[in-house]
C-alpha cells in the first residue's frame, strides 16, 4: 500500500473532529475494529473457525446483559466478540474506547509522521 494514501478502511480526508464523528456511537466504533481485525468476516479466536455460515451472530440485548457484536462459533461452541485474544479481552466497553480515543490518535500521528496530504499540521495542533 502506498504510505501516502490511508488504510482502506478509513475515510480519506478526514480532520480530527471529522475522526471523532465518524466514531461517534459504540457501534460504529465496534464496525469499525471488526472490518480492521476480521477484514474477510469474523474468525473464532479459541479454534480458528473462519466458515461465516458456522459463526453466528447473537442479538444484542441489554435485558439479558448481551452485547453488542457477542458471536458464537458452531465448531467449538465458544462466544467472542472482536477484543477476544487481544490486550482488550475482559473490558466490555474497551472496543469503543478504542476506536474512539486511539484509533484517531494513532490515525493523526500516522498522518503527521508521513506527511499524508489528508492530515495537516494545524489539524493536528487543533486536535491535540
Amino acid at each position: 500500500m502506498d504510505k501516502t494514501t490511508p488504510a482502506p478502511w478509513t475515510p480519506p480526508n478526514l480532520d480530527l473532529d471529522q475522526i471523532m464523528q465518524y466514531f461517534a456511537t459504540d457501534e460504529k466504533a465496534r464496525e469499525y475494529l471488526e472490518a480492521v481485525r476480521w477484514p474477510n468476516g469474523p474468525r473464532c479466536p479459541h479454534c480458528g473457525n473462519a466458515d461465516t455460515e458456522r459463526i453466528y451472530a447473537i442479538a444484542p440485548n441489554p435485558g439479558k446483559k448481551i452485547r453488542p457484536g457477542l458471536r458464537d462459533c458452531a465448531e467449538c461452541h465458544a462466544q467472542f466478540t472482536v477484543t477476544v485474544g487481544t490486550i482488550f479481552e475482559g473490558f466490555p466497553r474497551a472496543a469503543p474506547q478504542v476506536a474512539r480515543g486511539v484509533v484517531p490518535a494513532l490515525l493523526l500521528q500516522e498522518g503527521l509522521q508521513r506527511n499524508v496530504p489528508w492530515i495537516s499540521a494545524a489539524t493536528g495542533r487543533r486536535g491535540l
